[in-house]
């Protein structure tokens, strides 16, 4: 039996997905790969959208290039409920960040 109580333990494995999410998220920006994510915005409604990752900020928001809405878009890292990097390859675009921090898709 754990030492740790019940909220310890779930922190710690929020924790582990969030870096294991960040981490896929990184690979794919490095090798141009488009990732097809299960997303909920700021309302809770679910959305797939398939994004063409860009940066991720110091605040767990990430930069992406949305396919479905044809627009550079923030997403806020902890609001992508699954992740799954695609074979389709992108080229970079050249984008003005004109899409404020506390803006989400």
């Amino acid at each position: 039996m754990s030492n740790k109580s019940l909220v310890q333990q779930v922190h710690e494995a929020d924790e582990k997905v969030y870096t294991k999410l960040v981490s896929t998220i990184n690979e794919a920006i490095k090798d141009r790969k488009i990732l097809a994510i299960s997303y909920k915005d700021s309302k809770g409604i679910p959305s797939l959208r398939e994004i063409e990752p860009m940066e991720i900020k110091e605040k767990g928001g990430l930069f992406a290039w949305c396919l479905k809405r044809n627009d550079v878009r923030h997403f806020k890292i902890t609001s992508i409920v699954d992740v799954k990097v695609t074979d389709k390859i992108f080229e970079k675009r050249e984008f003005e960040k004109k899409v404020k921090e506390d803006e989400i898709a």
